[in-house]
Protein backbone atom coordinates (compact mmCIF):
# COMPACT_ATOMS: atom_id res chain seq x y z
CA UNK A 1 0.00 0.00 0.00
CA UNK A 2 1.45 3.41 -1.20
CA UNK A 3 0.90 5.88 1.03
CA UNK A 4 0.99 9.59 -0.42
CA UNK A 5 2.94 12.88 0.86
CA UNK A 6 -0.78 14.31 0.96
CA UNK A 7 -1.84 11.45 2.74
CA UNK A 8 0.70 12.00 5.80
CA UNK A 9 -0.26 15.36 6.32
CA UNK A 10 -3.52 14.97 6.50
CA UNK A 11 -2.70 12.64 9.36
CA UNK A 12 -0.31 15.32 10.82
CA UNK A 13 -2.95 17.94 11.08
CA UNK A 14 -5.48 15.42 12.25
CA UNK A 15 -3.09 14.33 14.95
CA UNK A 16 -2.33 17.84 16.00
CA UNK A 17 -5.93 19.10 16.41
CA UNK A 18 -6.93 16.11 18.58
CA UNK A 19 -9.20 14.20 15.61
CA UNK A 20 -7.28 11.28 15.59
CA UNK A 21 -5.25 9.53 18.44
CA UNK A 22 -1.66 7.61 18.60
CA UNK A 23 -2.80 4.98 21.30
CA UNK A 24 -6.19 3.42 20.64
CA UNK A 25 -8.20 1.29 23.57
CA UNK A 26 -7.35 -2.37 23.98
CA UNK A 27 -11.49 -2.75 23.90
CA UNK A 28 -10.80 -2.93 20.48
CA UNK A 29 -8.42 -5.71 20.82
CA UNK A 30 -9.08 -9.06 21.05
CA UNK A 31 -6.53 -9.85 23.47
CA UNK A 32 -6.10 -6.40 25.47
CA UNK A 33 -10.55 -6.82 25.72
CA UNK A 34 -9.34 -9.58 28.52
CA UNK A 35 -7.16 -7.49 30.49
CA UNK A 36 -8.74 -6.75 34.10
CA UNK A 37 -7.15 -3.59 33.63
CA UNK A 38 -7.74 -0.39 31.16
CA UNK A 39 -5.27 -1.06 28.70
CA UNK A 40 -4.32 1.37 25.35
CA UNK A 41 -1.91 -0.13 22.49
CA UNK A 42 0.12 2.02 20.01
CA UNK A 43 0.06 -0.23 16.61
CA UNK A 44 3.01 0.38 13.91
CA UNK A 45 3.29 -1.38 10.16
CA UNK A 46 5.73 -3.88 11.50
CA UNK A 47 10.14 -4.36 10.53
CA UNK A 48 10.83 -2.49 6.88
CA UNK A 49 7.13 -1.86 6.37
CA UNK A 50 7.40 2.10 5.46
CA UNK A 51 8.48 4.31 3.10
CA UNK A 52 12.62 4.47 3.98
CA UNK A 53 12.82 1.12 4.57
CA UNK A 54 13.77 1.91 8.39
CA UNK A 55 13.26 -1.76 10.41
CA UNK A 56 10.90 -0.65 13.48
CA UNK A 57 11.54 -4.61 14.39
CA UNK A 58 15.67 -4.55 15.13
CA UNK A 59 15.22 -7.63 16.40
CA UNK A 60 12.92 -9.53 13.74
CA UNK A 61 13.74 -13.19 11.92
CA UNK A 62 12.18 -14.55 8.97
CA UNK A 63 9.83 -16.54 10.56
CA UNK A 64 8.83 -13.81 12.83
CA UNK A 65 8.48 -11.40 9.98
CA UNK A 66 6.19 -13.95 7.91
CA UNK A 67 3.88 -15.03 11.14
CA UNK A 68 3.68 -11.44 12.36
CA UNK A 69 0.33 -10.18 14.45
CA UNK A 70 0.02 -7.70 11.89
CA UNK A 71 -1.87 -10.32 10.10
CA UNK A 72 -4.44 -11.48 12.16
CA UNK A 73 -7.38 -10.44 13.18
CA UNK A 74 -8.17 -7.05 12.17
CA UNK A 75 -4.71 -6.30 11.27
CA UNK A 76 -5.45 -7.32 8.04
CA UNK A 77 -8.01 -5.07 7.37
CA UNK A 78 -7.35 -2.71 4.49
CA UNK A 79 -8.76 0.33 6.78
CA UNK A 80 -6.53 -0.75 9.83
CA UNK A 81 -3.21 -1.36 7.24
CA UNK A 82 -3.95 2.27 6.45
CA UNK A 83 -3.83 3.50 9.88
CA UNK A 84 -0.90 1.87 11.06
CA UNK A 85 1.11 2.79 7.63
CA UNK A 86 -0.39 6.56 8.02
CA UNK A 87 0.60 6.96 11.73
CA UNK A 88 4.45 4.58 11.03
CA UNK A 89 4.91 7.68 7.96
CA UNK A 90 4.84 10.09 10.54
CA UNK A 91 6.89 8.70 12.53
CA UNK A 92 9.16 8.10 10.05
CA UNK A 93 9.19 12.10 8.68
CA UNK A 94 8.15 13.70 11.26
CA UNK A 95 9.76 12.16 14.46
CA UNK A 96 9.95 15.09 17.08
CA UNK A 97 6.22 15.70 16.56
CA UNK A 98 5.28 11.76 16.86
CA UNK A 99 7.33 11.62 19.97
CA UNK A 100 6.06 14.60 21.82
CA UNK A 101 2.24 13.52 20.77
CA UNK A 102 2.71 9.96 22.22
CA UNK A 103 4.05 11.80 25.24
CA UNK A 104 0.86 13.75 25.87
CA UNK A 105 -1.31 11.26 25.21
CA UNK A 106 0.35 8.77 28.39
CA UNK A 107 0.43 12.71 29.88
CA UNK A 108 -3.00 12.90 29.42
CA UNK A 109 -4.30 9.06 30.51
CA UNK A 110 -1.78 9.43 33.65
CA UNK A 111 -3.96 12.18 34.84
CA UNK A 112 -7.03 10.64 33.86
CA UNK A 113 -5.89 7.16 35.66
CA UNK A 114 -5.25 9.17 38.62
CA UNK A 115 -8.46 11.10 38.79
CA UNK A 116 -10.04 7.67 38.47
CA UNK A 117 -7.54 6.45 41.26
CA UNK A 118 -6.77 3.47 39.02
CA UNK A 119 -3.93 2.07 37.22
CA UNK A 120 -3.61 1.91 33.12
CA UNK A 121 -1.50 -0.60 31.01
CA UNK A 122 0.39 0.44 28.33
CA UNK A 123 1.47 -1.39 25.15
CA UNK A 124 3.65 0.63 23.02
CA UNK A 125 4.74 -2.34 20.56
CA UNK A 126 1.96 -4.17 19.70
CA UNK A 127 3.17 -4.92 16.11
CA UNK A 128 6.43 -3.00 16.83
CA UNK A 129 9.94 -3.36 18.66
CA UNK A 130 11.56 -0.09 19.44
CA UNK A 131 12.59 1.30 22.97
CA UNK A 132 9.87 4.17 23.53
CA UNK A 133 11.52 5.38 26.70
CA UNK A 134 14.73 6.08 25.45
CA UNK A 135 13.43 7.98 21.88
CA UNK A 136 11.12 10.14 24.19
CA UNK A 137 13.50 10.95 26.42
CA UNK A 138 16.29 11.75 24.29
CA UNK A 139 13.83 13.75 22.23
CA UNK A 140 11.57 15.59 24.99
CA UNK A 141 14.09 14.96 28.03
CA UNK A 142 11.15 13.42 30.05
CA UNK A 143 10.60 9.93 31.71
CA UNK A 144 7.58 7.85 30.49
CA UNK A 145 8.39 5.67 33.37
CA UNK A 146 7.95 8.46 35.69
CA UNK A 147 4.14 8.63 34.97
CA UNK A 148 2.85 7.09 38.52
CA UNK A 149 -0.43 5.42 37.74
CA UNK A 150 1.04 4.24 34.03
CA UNK A 151 1.85 0.11 33.97
CA UNK A 152 4.00 -0.54 30.79
CA UNK A 153 4.91 -3.93 29.43
CA UNK A 154 5.90 -5.51 25.90
CA UNK A 155 7.05 -8.35 24.38
CA UNK A 156 10.55 -7.94 22.50
CA UNK A 157 13.52 -10.19 20.79
CA UNK A 158 16.03 -7.41 22.16
CA UNK A 159 17.62 -9.28 24.97
CA UNK A 160 19.64 -5.99 26.38
CA UNK A 161 16.58 -4.32 26.91
CA UNK A 162 15.01 -6.98 29.16
CA UNK A 163 17.81 -7.10 31.52
CA UNK A 164 17.87 -2.91 31.61
CA UNK A 165 14.13 -2.46 32.60
CA UNK A 166 14.36 -5.96 34.52
CA UNK A 167 12.88 -4.00 38.24
CA UNK A 168 11.17 -1.12 36.69
CA UNK A 169 7.59 -0.27 35.85
CA UNK A 170 8.22 -1.33 32.07
CA UNK A 171 7.82 -5.66 31.85
CA UNK A 172 9.22 -6.96 28.99
CA UNK A 173 8.73 -10.74 28.10
CA UNK A 174 11.52 -11.84 25.57
CA UNK A 175 10.28 -13.23 22.53
CA UNK A 176 11.27 -16.79 21.11
CA UNK A 177 12.42 -17.03 17.05
CA UNK A 178 13.56 -19.60 15.22
CA UNK A 179 17.19 -18.73 16.11
CA UNK A 180 17.63 -17.55 20.02
CA UNK A 181 16.88 -20.40 21.91
CA UNK A 182 20.38 -20.57 23.60
CA UNK A 183 18.91 -16.95 24.61
CA UNK A 184 15.44 -18.03 26.44
CA UNK A 185 17.09 -20.81 28.08
CA UNK A 186 19.52 -18.13 29.69
CA UNK A 187 16.97 -15.86 30.72
CA UNK A 188 14.45 -18.31 31.64
CA UNK A 189 16.89 -19.74 33.79
CA UNK A 190 17.67 -16.78 35.49
CA UNK A 191 13.79 -16.32 36.78
CA UNK A 192 12.96 -14.09 33.50
CA UNK A 193 9.87 -15.03 31.19
CA UNK A 194 9.75 -15.84 27.36
CA UNK A 195 6.89 -15.95 25.09
CA UNK A 196 6.81 -19.20 22.74
CA UNK A 197 4.08 -19.33 19.73
CA UNK A 198 2.72 -22.75 19.47
CA UNK A 199 -0.15 -24.57 17.30
CA UNK A 200 -2.52 -25.53 17.46
CA UNK A 201 -2.04 -26.67 21.59
CA UNK A 202 0.18 -24.99 24.00
CA UNK A 203 1.68 -27.87 26.17
CA UNK A 204 1.82 -27.79 29.55
CA UNK A 205 5.88 -27.75 29.19
CA UNK A 206 8.46 -27.18 26.90
CA UNK A 207 11.88 -27.55 27.17
CA UNK A 208 11.83 -28.65 30.60
CA UNK A 209 10.30 -25.24 31.46
CA UNK A 210 6.42 -24.97 32.62
CA UNK A 211 3.93 -23.44 30.66
CA UNK A 212 1.47 -20.83 31.36
CA UNK A 213 -1.57 -19.88 28.87
CA UNK A 214 -1.22 -16.31 27.57
CA UNK A 215 -4.00 -16.15 26.03
CA UNK A 216 -6.47 -15.52 29.18
CA UNK A 217 -5.26 -12.23 29.19
CA UNK A 218 -2.68 -9.73 27.71
CA UNK A 219 -1.02 -8.53 31.55
CA UNK A 220 2.18 -10.14 31.03
CA UNK A 221 2.66 -7.88 33.75
CA UNK A 222 1.54 -10.62 36.33
CA UNK A 223 3.10 -13.26 35.33
CA UNK A 224 5.27 -15.73 37.61
CA UNK A 225 8.54 -15.65 36.71
CA UNK A 226 10.90 -18.22 35.29
CA UNK A 227 7.92 -19.74 32.85
CA UNK A 228 6.90 -19.95 29.11
CA UNK A 229 4.36 -17.83 28.14
CA UNK A 230 2.37 -20.16 25.93
CA UNK A 231 0.62 -18.16 22.77
CA UNK A 232 -1.49 -19.50 20.19
CA UNK A 233 -0.10 -18.92 16.15
CA UNK A 234 -2.78 -16.87 14.49
CA UNK A 235 -3.05 -15.42 11.04
CA UNK A 236 -0.16 -16.59 8.50
CA UNK A 237 2.00 -17.71 11.89
CA UNK A 238 -0.57 -21.01 11.70
CA UNK A 239 1.18 -22.11 8.57
CA UNK A 240 4.79 -21.01 9.24
CA UNK A 241 7.41 -23.56 8.29
CA UNK A 242 10.36 -21.73 9.08
CA UNK A 243 10.40 -22.76 13.23
CA UNK A 244 9.22 -19.86 14.56
CA UNK A 245 6.07 -21.53 15.50
CA UNK A 246 6.27 -24.95 17.96
CA UNK A 247 3.82 -27.21 16.40
CA UNK A 248 2.05 -29.30 19.36
CA UNK A 249 -0.64 -31.68 18.13
CA UNK A 250 -1.25 -33.19 21.57
CA UNK A 251 -4.23 -31.93 23.12
CA UNK A 252 -3.68 -34.03 26.38
CA UNK A 253 -0.41 -32.45 27.18
CA UNK A 254 -1.54 -29.60 26.27
CA UNK A 255 -2.99 -26.40 29.17
CA UNK A 256 -6.52 -26.70 28.00
CA UNK A 257 -5.81 -30.91 27.77
CA UNK A 258 -4.90 -30.75 31.76
CA UNK A 259 -7.83 -28.77 32.41
CA UNK A 260 -9.88 -30.81 31.02
CA UNK A 261 -9.30 -33.51 33.54
CA UNK A 262 -7.51 -37.32 33.17
CA UNK A 263 -11.23 -38.98 32.02
CA UNK A 264 -11.33 -36.82 29.07
CA UNK A 265 -7.83 -37.14 28.28
CA UNK A 266 -8.25 -40.92 28.47
CA UNK A 267 -11.93 -40.43 26.68
CA UNK A 268 -10.05 -38.40 23.52
CA UNK A 269 -7.19 -41.00 23.55
CA UNK A 270 -9.48 -43.69 23.52
CA UNK A 271 -11.24 -42.42 20.31
CA UNK A 272 -7.99 -41.51 18.63
CA UNK A 273 -6.70 -44.93 18.71
CA UNK A 274 -10.36 -46.75 18.10
CA UNK A 275 -10.11 -47.97 14.01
Amino acid sequence: MTITKEAIDNRLAQLLRGDKKLLHSGNDNAKLAKNSVESYILNLSPFTQNSKGTNLCPGSTPGCQTGCLSTAGHGRMPSVVQTRLLNTEVFIHHRKFFLNRLLDELRALNIQAILENTQYAIRLNGTSDLEWVRLIQTMTGENILDFSNLIYYDYTKIENWVHKYFGTKYHLTFSRSETNWDQCKKLLDSGLNVAVVFHPYIPYQYGGYPVISGEENDMRFTDPKGVVVGLLAKGKAKQDKRGFVVEHKDWGSSIEGWKAGPEERIKRATQTLLP
